[in-house]
């Protein structure tokens, strides 16, 4: 089961090409399994956040690209047990509040992150692949 990172899911939407092969391959062979792909209710937050200050620029409605997200994935919510996860990784991993819940997400959920996040790569937090 997979956890994708923000920045992943965007890719494998609008921009596949910048996936990496194992990525590919893996979110490919677990796509037509029920509840095996995943996101953190903190990618919801920040896709939006991303359109809106059109740093990402979407060929639809906002409420329409988050429907088809919640459609396509699991989205992971940020509970107590997340919440409090994320607050407290240890130094060094940096302060960025959605990394540590997507971390968090894939820790609570038991999933694999696919990230090409060099700081969540080498945090050694969570199972990773890249």
């Amino acid at each position: 089961m997979i956890l994708l990172d923000t920045h992943v899911c965007w890719w494998l939407a609008y921009e596949p090409e910048k996936l990496s092969l194992p990525a590919r391959e893996a979110i490919r062979r677990e796509e037509h399994r029920p509840s095996a792909l995943a996101l953190s209710s903190a990618s919801l937050y920040e896709l939006t956040w991303l359109v809106e200050r059109k740093r990402l620029t979407i060929s639809v409605g906002l409420e329409l690209f988050i429907r088809e997200i919640q459609l396509r994935f699991v989205v992971l919510p940020i509970d107590q047990a997340v919440a409090v996860s994320a607050a407290r990784f240890p130094a060094p991993f940096h302060g960025d509040p959605m990394d540590r819940l997507i971390v968090a997400a894939a820790l609570d959920s038991n999933r694999i992150l696919i990230t090409a996040d060099e700081a969540i790569l080498g945090s050694g937090l969570c199972q990773v692949l890249w």
